[in-house]
This record gives structure tokens, C-alpha cells and sequence, in this order.
């Protein structure tokens, strides 16, 4: 059986550290071992999974940017500027125009996600930030990070609640690999924008 620590350690003020603690989760009640299984076998409770992601939380490693940078190789037929989006977030080609290049910012809220493990697969609640940027020239997208970008504006922040459902599958006697089955934006608020949304239009689009 392995464990996770519960505290997480944060410097402030110089040398001075500030402590938080993992919330309880439920515990899951784990097998000793498996009579059909051989080799090494690793059991991993909802509750391990649960404070490593909140551990990464309070780090600020769950953290994903994207753009069409990262889309050069993919075969969908999609792409992140105003046009392609027209459709949930008209006001940003009103406001910059179309063909306009977005940048993707994902965060994971400070809040510990509700998961559990079913079948094999890992079923996760919680919330995230999404951040959208805008090159409102088009003079450095998508080759500067947002960071870097000094043409970007952030123009639109929401606050949403996602269902995130992953299989996890076993190839190999030493090889664990996941795959996301499905994510869905069950909740969606705006935190600040610079244009007109509407979130119940947004939401009932994406669920077609």
C-alpha cells in the first residue's frame, strides 16, 4: 500500500512557511492482493489519486495552454481563432474581427475535484478556469507563449465545471496507459469579459 502526504508546504514572506491541508475524502477499501492476477500488483484508492491532485493543484502544475501551435499536427478539422468559434462566443469577432488568433488558457481551481475509480476508469468533478486570449493583430500568434505575447489581450475568463471520465488500461505487465473517454461542461460562469456571452446559449451547443 502506498501513501500520500496530506500537508503541502509553501514558502511566504522569505523563509517563513504557510501549511495547508488536504481535505478528507472517503476512503476505499482495497484488496490485499488478486488471486488472477500475477507479477507485481498495485492497487491505487480515489482518495491517493484525489490528494495528488490536489497537491498538484496547490503547486500550479495543472495548467495547460493552448493554440493552433499545437493543432499544426492534428488531423480535426479545427482551429483556435474568432471565426471558428463564431458560433459560442460571437462577440469576439464583433469586437477583434475574424481570422483573429486565440490562445487557450486551462486552470484547475484551487477546490479538491470529486473522483473515484469505477471499472477501471477514473471519473473526475471539479472546476476549471478557462482563459481566452486574443492577438489582436495577429503579429505574434501562435509562436510567443501568452506570456510573451505583448499584441494579447485577455478578453473573456470562465468559470466551469467539468466531468472528466478516463480509462485506464493495463498493455503490459509494467505498462499502465490512460485515455480520455469523454469531457463535459456540466456549469459555466463568467468571471470577466470584455464582450457580450451568454453561458445558457453556450452550454446547450456544446451539448447538441
Amino acid at each position: 500500500q502506498m501513501c500520500i502526504r496530506d500537508r503541502y508546504q509553501r514558502r511566504v514572506h522569505g523563509d517563513k512557511q504557510e501549511d495547508k491541508w488536504a481535505p478528507p475524502q472517503q476512503e476505499d477499501d482495497l484488496p490485499s492482493h488478486d488471486d488472477m492476477g500475477v507479477g507485481l500488483q498495485l492497487f491505487t484508492s480515489s482518495e491517493l489519486l484525489g490528494k495528488g491532485a490536489w497537491i498538484g493543484i496547490q503547486m500550479g502544475v495543472l495548467k495547460y495552454e493552448l493554440s493552433n501551435k499545437l493543432l499544426e499536427n492534428s488531423t480535426l478539422p479545427i482551429a483556435l481563432n474568432t471565426s471558428s468559434i463564431d458560433i459560442l462566443f460571437p462577440g469576439l469577432t464583433k469586437k477583434y474581427g475574424r481570422g483573429k488568433g486565440l490562445y487557450l488558457r486551462v486552470t484547475a481551481n484551487q477546490e479538491l475535484p470529486d473522483l473515484a475509480i469505477r471499472d477501471g476508469r477514473i471519473v473526475l468533478f471539479g472546476g476549471a478556469d478557462l482563459e481566452f486570449y486574443v492577438d489582436t493583430d495577429g503579429s505574434q500568434y501562435p509562436q510567443k507563449k501568452i506570456n510573451e505575447c505583448t499584441t494579447c489581450e485577455k478578453a473573456l475568463t470562465l468559470n466551469t465545471t467539468l466531468l472528466l471520465t478516463m480509462a485506464l488500461d493495463t498493455n503490459s505487465d509494467v505498462n499502465i496507459t490512460g485515455s480520455i473517454l469523454g469531457v463535459r461542461i456540466e456549469d459555466m460562469v463568467v468571471v470577466e469579459s470584455l464582450v457580450d456571452v451568454r453561458t445558457d446559449l453556450v452550454l446547450s451547443l456544446i451539448h447538441i
